[in-house]
């Protein structure tokens, strides 16, 4: 069988927690979020990319995910965070 992802859009931290959480089991989650579950990802054991306020590990002055530069910015941030996560930087 191929792996498979699962999306969700959730806005209530409880909520955020229980579904990570639910996926953790079966699969390596990738956490899209603001820095604020950055402690949720770090519990889980996740690979994590802040992609909304707050930012914490970084100054953002110019620099965005809308348009075509900004997915391919997107796209380079989350490959360096699965990276980071398996220990291959």
């Amino acid at each position: 069988m191929p792996p498979s992802a699962a999306i969700a859009f959730v806005d209530e931290s409880f909520d955020i927690e229980a579904d990570i959480g639910q996926c953790a089991a079966n699969r390596r989650p990738l956490v899209l979020a603001s820095g604020c579950e950055q402690q949720l990802a770090s519990k889980l054991d996740a690979a994590f990319v802040e992609i909304a306020f707050p930012v914490s590990n970084r100054l953002v002055l110019n620099r965005s995910y809308a348009g075509y530069n900004g997915g391919l910015t997107l796209l380079e941030d989350v490959a360096s965070s699965i990276l980071d996560y398996a220990g291959l930087d």
